[in-house]
């Protein structure tokens, strides 16, 4: 079992032995949009507005880790945030999130819960893999938050083939996940917000977002990419077709006892995630055997 605090101290005791948690996917807060009232935009807006991501960062994730931009965008790409969004943070603003409730006709009930105007409970489940704890922690958390704002969330735990079975049937209303990574964040973006992308448990399916996924793609010039990336940042921000939460670390521990030439932050040539395919390969390629 890894356990960062333990490993760091652990790490300070043998020269070597070394850790590195370079930032992985964008973890985020996924939405079943076929469920009515998580349709509404308030309600997702409110959401956003509830969750205290410093409070996860620092409780859930041992501190090693940060919010995300709002925009989902990560921090190794954050020359593509448009400019009017690269200082933007998340602030959590419980009574914001309230009054956009109240403004959008959510009565709240005798039991603290609010209401939509068709009379359905603001209650839901959220989904997490059982045995993760960090981010069971989180979802903990989150859950906390958004009782604070009149809704009832109850938090599950399946196992991971369940959890994924869940996610790709929309059998779920909350859910926390990871994104699909790649060499620029269109692959993120691609799989999470287009219809036919390769990781939208959400479902979103909007045809702004695809003509601006298109416009991403169908160009080498930088400029007209951060054009195509700034409509789908809009579309973030404004429409909220997901929570981005904080980065996920990759956790990664190496020896230099017997070789050298491991990826780290003085030369993070390549991601050091021995799950991840060819990288793992090149990774291995750039090994060297120490002599003694």
């Amino acid at each position: 079992m890894f356990i960062p605090d333990v490993d760091k101290v652990y790490a300070s005791k043998d020269p070597d032995f070394h850790y590195w948690f370079p930032a992985g996917s964008a973890i985020q807060l996924y939405p079943n949009l076929k469920n009515p009232i998580l349709k509404d935009v308030n309600v997702r807006k409110a959401i956003n507005m509830a969750i205290d991501r410093d409070k996860i960062g620092k409780q859930a994730e041992y501190g090693y880790t940060e919010p995300l931009n709002p925009t989902g965008v990560q921090p190794r790409d954050k020359d593509l945030i448009d400019p009017k969004y690269a200082n933007l943070t998340f602030k959590q603003d419980l009574t914001g999130a309230e009054k956009l409730l109240q403004d959008a006709g959510y009565k709240k009930g005798k039991d603290g819960i609010y209401v939509s105007p068709a009379g359905q409970k603001l209650s839901f489940t959220l989904q997490v893999v059982s045995g993760w704890s960090d981010w069971v922690q989180a979802c903990m958390l989150i859950s906390q938050d958004l009782k604070q704002i009149g809704m009832d969330v109850k938090v599950q735990q399946p196992q991971f083939g369940a959890y994924q079975s869940n996610l790709q049937n929309k059998k779920f209303d909350l859910a926390i996940g990871w994104t699909n990574t790649g060499a620029t964040s269109y692959k993120t973006f691609k799989d999470m917000l287009s219809k036919n992308g390769g990781w939208n448990p959400e479902g979103w399916d909007d045809p702004a977002t695809e003509q601006a996924l298109n416009d991403y793609k169908s160009t080498t010039d930088l400029a007209k990419q951060k054009e195509a990336m700034a409509k789908i940042e809009d579309i973030m921000i404004n429409q909220v077709p997901v929570m981005p939460l904080f980065y996920g670390e990759t956790w990664y521990e190496y020896t230099t006892k017997n070789y050298t030439g491991w990826p780290n932050a003085d030369n993070p040539y390549n991601s050091p995630a021995v799950f991840t395919w060819p990288q793992a390969a090149i990774n291995l390629s750039k090994l060297t055997p120490v002599t003694k």
